[in-house]
């Protein structure tokens, strides 16, 4: 089931790179990934907890517009043209605590210095506002794997669980969660895997 578009299907498809092969990750009618489906559970809910909060998606995912369509919703990017505001995130062109959550899905392994965009977005979140952000990596291991050079993918590096402490380092205050929690929130499984998407939640306290 896909609770981004509420499609059932017998199957989603897979993808695979040279690392490893991902099972049942795209859905066929929205094109959603896994790691859409179950931090799709995360958004609702933090919703909730703000009054009428003012929001700023990097790289936005346009599976996730309907759910932002009555929000105070910036997106940005530094490359996209279909974007609010052309925004570099390790240099952010915004005032210092401007927005109350800020969203970033699979963006930081993009970018070169990585602890340089972190500092920028715990500058431009307000008191008591949340970063919502996932990585690619391997969350059965301890440290970070850098690159040289950015490999076929455009990752500088492969994230381990060592990147929680670069989070401390940043933000007041680190959750995280495995998005597998999630899969079976609904009748029919949402196509999680266990231990493969971690989503980060970061409180500026």
């Amino acid at each position: 089931y896909c609770n981004l578009c509420s499609a059932e299907s017998p199957y989603f498809l897979h993808t695979s790179n040279e690392k490893r092969i991902l099972k049942n990750s795209i859905c066929p009618n929205c094109s959603s990934r896994k790691r859409h489906r179950g931090i799709y559970q995360i958004y609702k809910k933090k919703l909730t907890e703000f009054n009428n909060p003012k929001i700023l998606h990097f790289a936005p995912e346009p599976v996730f517009y309907p759910l932002f369509s009555s929000y105070n919703y910036i997106t940005a990017d530094s490359e996209l043209a279909d974007v609010n505001m052309c925004l570099n995130i390790q240099d952010i062109d915004c005032k210092s605590r401007s927005f109350d959550i800020i969203l970033s899905n699979h963006v930081l392994e993009h970018v070169k210095d990585d602890l340089k965009a972190l500092s920028e977005l715990s500058r431009i979140l307000k008191h008591n506002g949340l970063l919502i952000l996932t990585v690619p990596g391997d969350w059965q291991r301890n440290k970070t794997i850098e690159y040289n050079f950015p490999d076929r993918n455009g990752h500088y590096r492969d994230y381990g669980l060592d990147f929680i402490n670069m989070l401390n380092s940043q933000f007041g205050k680190v959750d995280s969660e495995d998005l597998y929690k999630y899969n079976d929130h609904y009748d029919l499984p949402l196509g999680l895997t266990p231990k493969h998407d971690l989503a980060f939640l970061c409180h500026k306290v």
